[in-house]
């Protein structure tokens, strides 16, 4: 696992995904990792009332305003150009303990998917003004809608290797497989040559007009999509 963490930062993943937001509007569909519930949403729009400002522009303000100054305090660059993380004692304290708690919500959430939710998601979207919440991270097989497209699961775990080993730390290469996997392991599991899932799109022919109800499924071959895997 640390060899994994340090590839996150020595690749400059960390530092890109550190200027990421961890909730964002994009068109007409509030867009995070694991989803939004009503209890954090009231939460936001209690805060917004008592500061006088927008219900949008309080959960920026709650959650990715503190998110990047964080990174912006802890990830520094050496003389030579390569990143590294600046360490300090207590360095968690430097992010708002409701900032953390709001985080890690929209991080670790998915009751959005809970088929007695569909009230809850529709009050999420009337309370914002959207048409769909787009989580990025609830794996299914294919890119799948919900509720008639109000609520999207985006993840059809493309990726040949979490597709074969969920969030277990197995090595890919084959030299390494042939010296360090027992046979009958989990890591043994064979990794397709080719991207499973799909790919879906919401599209429309101008800014003037709405976006369309539900997605469209690509549905050429993945091979000839996805070219490049992390």
């Amino acid at each position: 696992k640390m060899e994994y963490a340090m590839g996150v930062l020595d690749s400059g993943l960390l530092r890109w995904l550190g200027q990421l937001p961890v909730v964002a509007v994009i068109g007409d569909a509030l867009v995070t990792h694991g989803g939004l519930s009503l209890q954090v949403l009231d939460y936001v729009k209690q805060y917004a009332k008592q500061e006088g400002i927008a219900i949008g522009e309080a959960l920026d303000g709650l959650t990715n305003v503190p998110f990047h100054t964080f990174w912006s305090l802890h990830l520094i660059a050496d003389a030579e150009g390569k990143l590294a993380m600046m360490t300090k004692p207590n360095t968690i304290t430097d992010i708002p303990e409701i900032a953390l708690s709001l985080i890690g919500e929209l991080v670790t959430y998915r009751g959005n998917f809970n088929d007695k939710n569909e009230a809850s998601v529709d009050r999420i979207l009337s309370i914002l003004n959207l048409h769909r919440i787009v989580v990025g991270h609830t794996p299914h097989d294919f890119a799948t809608e919900f509720f008639d497209g109000r609520l999207l699961a985006t993840d059809s775990t493309l990726s040949r290797t979490f597709r074969a080993f969920g969030n277990l730390y197995c090595p890919v290469r084959d030299g390494l497989r042939k010296t360090s996997i027992e046979e009958l392991s989990d890591c043994a599991r064979e990794i397709n040559d080719v991207c499973e899932g799909s790919i879906s799109h919401l599209r429309r022919k101008s800014s003037s007009d709405p976006w369309p109800k539900n997605v469209v499924e690509v549905t050429d071959a993945l091979e000839n999509i996805v070219r490049d895997e992390f």
